[in-house]
C-alpha cells in the first residue's frame, strides 16, 4: 500500500502481487526547479536545462524519486541522488545498478503523479 496527497488530490496504490509499490503526486512548481541540482544526478540535471517545460520535468524526476523510496519502504532516508531516473527508456537505477521496475508517470492539471512497482525479492 502507498498513499500520497497534494492539495485536494489523494492517490492509493495498492498490489496482492509479488510488487512493492511507491506512488507520488506533486504539483509542478518553480520551487522544485530551483532545488533540483540538490536532488538530482548530472545527467538528469542537463535533461531538464535541454527541455523546454522545465518546471514540470523537474517536479516529474521528484516525484519518481520520491515513489521509489516509498517503493522500498524508505521514503527519502536514501539520498534521492542514489536513484537515476532515465526517462528515455523508463529505466531506474540504484547505487549504480539497474532495477527492475515499472514506472507510470502522468502530467494532470498543473500536478505530476508517478507509480513505481518493484518486484519484491
Amino acid at each position: 500500500l502507498s498513499i500520497s496527497h497534494k492539495d485536494e488530490y489523494i492517490c492509493i496504490a495498492f498490489s496482492k502481487g509479488n510488487f512493492n509499490l511507491g506512488i507520488d503526486i506533486e504539483k509542478i512548481d518553480i520551487k522544485t526547479l530551483s532545488l533540483s541540482k540538490k536532488f538530482c544526478v548530472n545527467e538528469e540535471v542537463l535533461d531538464i536545462e535541454n527541455n523546454e517545460d522545465k518546471e514540470a520535468l523537474a517536479t516529474l524526476y521528484w516525484s519518481v524519486k520520491e515513489a521509489v523510496g516509498k517503493s522500498y519502504g524508505e521514503g527519502l532516508l536514501i539520498h534521492p541522488k542514489k536513484t537515476l531516473f532515465r526517462r528515455e527508456c523508463i529505466t531506474i537505477e540504484r547505487s549504480g545498478k539497474p532495477v527492475p521496475a515499472f514506472i507510470k508517470t502522468y502530467k494532470i492539471e498543473g500536478y505530476v503523479v508517478s507509480f513505481v512497482a518493484i518486484p519484491k525479492k
